[in-house]
């Protein structure tokens, strides 16, 4: 009797082990089985916003064709920081015939109360990717529009005329002035000198500048993404003294202005200039208009 006992309990717990593995084994082999997820976008950034810095300032000139701003007799009582200025932007010299600007004065250069006779325009190109530079000059004669008590309207040419090519004192006809807008080649190899291209108002010249990409990071301000210049200390920044020198970012150019001091109708010319408008007189002066015209390189 004790035998048959131990065989139906054996018989039992055998049962329920084999119940218990069935189940297991009904659980691990589901025919299919999925898995859901959804996706999200973590922003985009524009790489491609240009960000270039040109000049502002404003190009006032003052003709001084017989060279009375340094003439010691006149200039010290009305320039009270008289300097004298004899020398062009290439060192050669010259005693009379200046054009003086009246902005944006270099540092260092030799100026008359805050006037030189050429001013320097630099363009510095801050964009991730290449860009093309293109100026162009134009020169405009002034002119005295006048109303009679009748109501004719009289215009006339102020008679400052303008040449737009070649700075030097030589050959200049009877063209009053004669501006000329270059910017300075690196030269050929040493001990050449080097090249000045002109610009004027019938031949445009091209410069590509480099870009400085590599001092981009992404940012992330106020929940939003973005693409900015490093500008500190160790970034792109004009105290960093470990920037690559071959950035080839930024171009220089050169305004230089000359009055022919051999004309002959500077007294009328001058009159004309100096004319204050009034309620029936309207006086425009002459103008110089540089144009800058970007294109992306990318």
């Amino acid at each position: 009797m004790k035998a048959i006992k131990k065989l139906l309990s054996g018989i039992v717990v055998l049962t329920m082990m084999c119940s218990s593995a069935a189940s297991v084994c009904a659980e691990d082999t589901a025919p299919e089985d999925t898995l859901v997820g959804s996706g999200k976008a973590e922003g985009y950034v524009d790489k491609g916003v240009r960000k270039v810095v040109l000049p502002t300032c404003e190009l006032t000139f003052t003709v001084d064709p017989q060279g009375l701003i340094k003439g010691s007799g006149s200039a010290t009582t009305k320039y009270k920081n008289l300097t004298v200025v004899n020398t062009n932007k290439d060192g050669s010299d010259r005693s009379e015939g200046f054009v003086y600007f009246q902005s944006n004065v270099p540092k260092g250069t030799t100026t008359v109360d805050g006037m030189c006779n050429y001013i320097d325009l630099t363009v510095e190109n801050k964009s991730p990717f290449n860009v093309k530079i293109t100026p162009t000059i134009t020169y405009t004669d002034g002119k005295t529009t006048t109303t009679d008590e009748n109501g004719k309207v009289t215009t006339k040419a102020m008679g400052c005329v303008g040449e737009l090519n070649k700075a030097d004192t030589v050959a200049l006809g009877k063209n009053n002035l004669r501006f000329n807008l270059w910017v300075k080649g690196e030269a050929a190899s040493s001990g050449t000198p080097a090249t000045y291209t002109i610009i004027t108002d019938k031949t445009a010249v091209t410069k590509e500048l480099g870009n400085v990409a590599q001092f981009y990071k992404y940012t992330y301000t106020d929940g939003q993404y973005g693409y900015t210049l490093d500008e500190s200390t160790t970034g792109y920044n004009p105290g960093n003294k470990n920037l690559p020198k071959d950035l080839n970012n930024k171009v220089t150019y050169t305004i230089e202005g000359i009055s022919n001091p051999a004309a002959t109708n500077w007294q009328a010319v001058i009159e004309s200039m100096n004319t204050v408008s009034t309620e029936n007189t309207t006086v425009q002066q002459p103008e110089l208009k540089l144009k800058w015209t970007i294109a992306d390189v990318k």
